[in-house]
């Protein structure tokens, strides 16, 4: 299963909003050092992921054209 993002440079509630408004989805990803790297998924092809997936689920992260593998991590919905 694969997840395609973004890299973002943008951060804060606004900004996040507004990503939220257009159907995608702030992320964080976190290398195996925890260094901490702000992405933008889009929502429909992270739902599709999400909802078939367990927290021993590998998937692909493609960043940019460069792929990762990840296991979701504490992730949650807006507002949770």
């Amino acid at each position: 299963m694969t997840v395609t993002a973004t890299l973002r440079n943008e951060t804060g509630k606004k900004f996040a909003k507004a990503l939220r408004a257009s159907g995608k989805i702030p992320a964080v990803m976190y290398d195996e050092n925890g260094k901490a790297t702000s992405i933008t998924v889009e929502s429909n092809n992270f739902n599709k992921v999400w909802r078939n997936i367990t927290s021993t689920t590998l998937i692909t992260l493609n960043v940019d054209g460069k792929d990762y593998d990840a296991f979701e991590g504490r992730a949650s919905a807006p507002g949770s």
